[in-house]
């Protein structure tokens, strides 16, 4: 019997040995389940962005854009800035995918760096 890792299992065919993976792997996930994946992730990356300030989500934070308290004003503008930020570049880069301009990414961790980054004003 052969040498086998963690990931691989050992199966008699034909007179030898041969090495498979232990589990196989799950089907890629289809164009639209990838799409949904990022807009999803992307969600989320912005609701926990405004919960480090103690919001609900950037929604919540956003609502502050208005408010009387210049503090909450400051943080409430920046999160309606970062918000339309990401998402228009989220949208530009989707379209740019389905146009075959760029290539589709694997996962949201393709994504992520090509978004504008997150930060706090002081």
């Amino acid at each position: 019997m052969p040498a086998l890792t963690g990931t691989e299992a050992a199966q008699w065919r034909d007179g030898a040995w041969q090495v498979l993976p232990a589990y196989p792997q799950p089907p890629a996930p289809s164009a639209e389940q990838l799409h949904a994946e990022i807009v999803a992730a992307t969600q989320q990356r912005l609701d926990d962005f405004a919960r480090t300030r103690n919001h609900d989500g950037i929604l919540s934070a956003c609502t502050y854009a208005t408010s009387l308290v210049p503090k909450f004003a400051t943080e409430g503008q920046y999160a309606v800035q970062a918000r339309d930020a990401t998402w228009a570049t989220l949208y530009a880069l989707l379209a740019e995918v389905q146009s075959g301009t760029r290539p589709a990414p694997a996962s949201f961790d393709d994504v992520a760096p090509l978004l504008p980054e997150l930060e706090w004003p002081a």
